[in-house]
């Protein structure tokens, strides 16, 4: 049975994979974390797909899943939380390099060919800390742009053509040449020799979609850890591209696997409309409501959000007298991620056996 297991910031519950197999079963992902080092913090490692020929492509889509944990605490790319980085270690031809910058948007620099240029597209705004995200970043002869969460995002490059060829070493979780590392998890990684269109990358983007067979694919990590050599990134493309985890642990939560699974929830209970002050001190009662369809008792409640917010606390009750057992939330109003132009609110979360889920309902911000 699928388990699901959150970090929160830098505390990490490790598991041992010596019960796994070598399964298509998506279950892990990678951790790459930052270590005392004296006074300092040293990055955890990183993972070496080194250098191959066929990254060299005259066009470009990297996506992946990403769940970070902190943003980089210094100016410039240097400092940034390199997730994936391709360069030839000088720093004057790297084809692509995204890495969170210390405002928290997702960054990517990209070394064109011809003229030779250097560009950087960022996110429209800064990522949520502690939640799966998905990027892609595509460079084609007439646009390079990139996505966040399967929405194509405003900063993008007009015909600038391909970028910088010939410059193939691959790293993931940092650059080969400065000392800026990722922090969190990394999963279900793909890079394609093709520009991927905005349809494909929101209809694919979900892990488990692909086989490794599709058209234009050079490598496809799914992160999921090896018996017999847990050091090893496999690529599950025909091309074999391995990469060499020197750092990084084996962690027991996947990127979301498909679309969520729609649920019930009742903002309020016996409530409407449901009115909420932004400004009360109070907390906000949430019901995840049993159906025909789903049971409300196989929520794992430390994977709950609601409007961003952690809930306080939790119980198993018969909401509405039917016979059916849901499950009550509290949350903190102070911590939800309202405005007052919002009239719907989300829950979103895992079950026990991991399967996502996403309910919402109305609601009427007041003074």
């Amino acid at each position: 049975m699928k388990r699901i297991l959150i970090c929160a910031f830098t505390v990490f519950v490790f598991l041992s994979i010596s019960d796994a197999t070598a399964n298509d079963e998506h279950s892990y992902s990678l951790s790459f974390w930052l270590r005392p080092w004296g006074e300092e913090l040293r990055p955890g490692g990183a993972v070496l797909i080194g250098k191959h020929d066929i990254f060299d492509s005259e066009e470009t889509t990297v996506e992946a899943w990403f769940k970070p944990i902190s943003y980089a605490t210094g100016v410039g790319q240097d400092q940034g939380r390199t997730l994936i980085w391709n360069g030839d270690g000088t720093g004057g031809h790297d084809p692509y390099w995204i890495y969170i910058d210390q405002y928290g948007h997702l960054v990517a620099h990209v070394d064109f060919h011809s003229p030779y240029q250097n560009r950087v597209i960022k996110s429209d705004d800064p990522i949520e800390l502690d939640e799966w995200h998905h990027f892609a970043l595509v460079i084609s002869l007439n646009e390079t742009c990139l996505y966040l969460d399967g929405v194509k995002q405003l900063d993008v490059v007009l015909g600038a053509g391909s970028a910088c060829r010939g410059t193939n070493w691959l790293a993931l979780g940092r650059s080969m040449w400065h000392w800026n590392p990722y922090e969190g998890l990394i999963d279900e990684m793909r890079i394609w020799s093709i520009a991927r269109t905005e349809t494909e990358i929101v209809t694919n983007m979900f892990a488990g979609i692909i086989d490794g067979t599709d058209a234009g694919l050079i490598c496809y990590w799914a992160f999921e850890p090896i018996i017999d050599d847990p050091s090893l990134l496999l690529d599950l493309s025909p091309n074999g591209i391995d990469g060499n985890i020197d750092g990084p642990i084996w962690f027991f939560e996947n990127a979301p696997v498909a679309l969520p699974e729609a649920i019930v929830i009742d903002i309020k209970p016996g409530s409407y409309p449901n009115s909420i002050n932004l400004k009360s001190k109070g907390v906000i009662p949430v019901g995840v409501l049993t159906t025909y369809a789903f049971e409300a008792s196989m929520v794992d409640p430390n994977t709950v959000l609601f409007a961003g917010a952690k809930p306080v606390r939790w119980a198993l009750e018969d909401i509405y007298r039917d016979g059916f057992i849901d499950m009550i939330f509290h949350f903190k109003t102070q911590e939800l991620m309202l405005y007052k132009d919002s009239t719907e609110a989300t829950l979103t979360g895992y079950t026990l056996d991991g399967f996502y889920f996403e309910g919402k309902d109305s609601v009427s911000i007041v003074p």
